[in-house]
């Protein structure tokens, strides 16, 4: 391993482009949610499919660290929240369907930390996720869940269909964008700011 290498960020944010790396995602989830099920807690089943096929509005991301995929989520640039209600106002990235490898601490944390930069960094006021499985009388491991999103910061902000499944019920939350100056020291960014760069299945942009 290279001096550069280790002197750089210990965590990583990059496009999973390739079918193998949206296959490796996939298994993650997978694990992810057989951990869930061994321990009698909420899962997110339609994940997996939506990793390795993805439509062309669905950005599958990766979470690395030391080069190793310790989590994932799908990214949505321009998602129309007309069915989040009236209350939604003004454009966001959407976070959904994200997930980690079981006996990892702080994904959560990073990735949201993450996703304000980045809504930053693209010019648009909120970075707003969809927490599966969740309902408005939620209690026991779902309710734990939302509080757990709250105390990473996001604001719940509604229930209902989600994004990727209309049939599927989730919580809604949102959280202001904000630039992070410092977390070029945490993360490495590779996700293109440019949506055209984005589509590309190569390339190097960074946000």
């Amino acid at each position: 391993m290279s001096a550069d290498v280790l002197a750089g960020p210990p965590y990583e944010v990059r496009p999973l482009h390739t079918s193998a790396q949206q296959a490796e995602a996939g298994a993650l989830v997978r694990d992810r949610n057989r951990w869930l099920v061994v321990r009698n807690l909420p899962c997110d089943f339609q994940a997996p499919a939506l990793y390795t096929v993805p439509d062309r509005d669905t950005e599958p991301v990766g979470v690395f660290e030391d080069g190793a995929l310790i989590g994932c989520l799908l990214l949505h640039r321009n998602p129309g929240l007309r069915h989040w209600g009236p209350r939604v106002q003004g454009p966001s990235v959407l976070i959904t369907h994200a997930h980690s490898i079981p006996g990892t601490a702080d994904v959560g944390r990073l990735m949201t930390l993450w996703a304000t930069d980045f809504a930053a960094h693209l010019n648009v006021p909120w970075a707003r996720a969809e927490i599966p499985g969740c309902h408005q009388d939620a209690t026991g491991p779902t309710e734990r869940l939302l509080r757990h999103a709250e105390q990473l910061g996001w604001e719940i902000c509604g229930y209902g269909a989600g994004w990727c499944d209309q049939g599927q019920r989730v919580a809604r939350v949102e959280m202001p964008a904000e630039l992070r100056p410092g977390l070029v020291h945490l993360i490495r960014c590779s996700v293109p700011l440019d949506e055209a760069a984005a589509a590309a299945t190569a390339g190097d942009g960074a946000c």
